[in-house]
């Protein structure tokens, strides 16, 4: 087979072990949160919904590679009618959102060490990084 195709179902494997299933569900709770909870939250979320998928195939005898690409377009089709409003946008507005978004991120970390800030706050923060750096350390290995 050729080269591109394995890198075609990479890039699927990849996206729909890691992405879709997390923001699908994220989405559909209307989950508030920073982008640096969402981040942690889609991969951890991705990474156990992926895997009851493929214990649910492997059961029914059904872990295939055309129903895994069927399951890739339909979650796909699901996660593009679910963001319809958000494709819309332009890309300066998605850029203004990133930005505004990245920065308010930036003033919460500082905002979390000052003194105003509870010991509370710390801890949530704290166990937030824990769990991101968890999840990065699970994807990259």
């Amino acid at each position: 087979m050729d080269v591109n195709f394995f890198i075609l179902l990479g890039i699927i494997s990849i996206s729909q072990s890691l992405i879709l299933p997390g923001i699908i569900v994220l989405k559909l709770l209307q989950f508030k949160g920073s982008w640096f909870q969402k981040t942690a939250y889609t991969v951890a979320l991705s990474l156990v919904l992926s895997y009851f998928l493929v214990v649910i195939l492997v059961f029914l005898n059904a872990y295939e590679q055309w129903v895994l690409i069927l399951i890739f377009l339909l979650e796909s089709v699901f996660a593009l009618w679910i963001f319809r409003k958000e494709l819309r946008k332009t890309l300066y507005e998605h850029l203004k959102t990133f930005w505004k978004n990245f920065i308010g991120a930036i003033q919460n970390l500082f905002n979390a060490w000052g003194e105003t800030s509870s010991f509370s706050d710390g801890i949530k923060f704290l166990l937030s990084l824990s769990a991101f750096i968890l999840s990065l350390n699970l994807v990259c290995n």
